[in-house]
């Protein structure tokens, strides 16, 4: 019975995914990455640390789709939100190496800001615009060739992550990227 239950789950969450906008895809997203690491902060304090280092690599890994996907010819707007979701990965890497519950206190925070922002903007934009205007189907499939490049990756003998030194203590306590 698990199994069937399970089968549903993946079939209803395909579909939700197939007949999903690309706003939708993205709202899709972001919830996914804040209840990733809303769940790494409750496997912490149950001291289930295989269960913070999978919930961790799975927000980790939306937020290097989001920045590999982000079109830089966009403008300042996306360099910049390329920036916050580098800074948020690379935080959430080294929570999870160093299992601090501050980081993954900050990148909670920082990842309920992010999907506060995308929500806020989606529905101006729907008002703005109207509903229709905005809600086209995502494409099917995306074409690794038509991706833009982010800087986040180095192409030095293979695909290598760009380092930065992060410390909890070079984020403000009121980080706010909303404005």
């Amino acid at each position: 019975m698990p199994e069937e239950k399970s089968s549903v789950r993946t079939q209803y969450l395909e579909q939700m995914v197939e007949s999903a906008s690309q706003e939708g895809l993205l709202i899709l997203l972001v919830d996914g990455a804040v209840n990733f690491v809303r769940r790494a902060e409750i496997a912490f304090e149950k001291e289930q640390y295989d269960d913070v280092n999978h919930y961790l690599v799975k927000a980790q890994n939306i937020y290097l789709e989001l920045t590999l996907t982000l079109d830089l010819d966009a403008g300042k707007f996306a360099e910049d939100l390329g920036d916050v979701y580098q800074f948020l990965y690379n935080l959430l890497i080294e929570a999870n190496m160093e299992k601090n519950p501050d980081k993954i206190r900050i990148g909670l925070k920082l990842a309920e800001q992010i999907r506060d922002l995308w929500k806020e903007t989606i529905e101006k934009a729907k008002a703005d615009i109207g509903d229709d205007a905005i809600s086209k189907p995502a494409p099917a499939t995306i074409d690794p060739k038509s991706v833009p490049k982010t800087g986040v990756y180095e192409p030095a003998e293979g695909s290598k992550l760009v380092e930065a030194e992060v410390s909890v203590e070079d984020v403000p306590p009121s980080l706010n990227i909303t404005g």
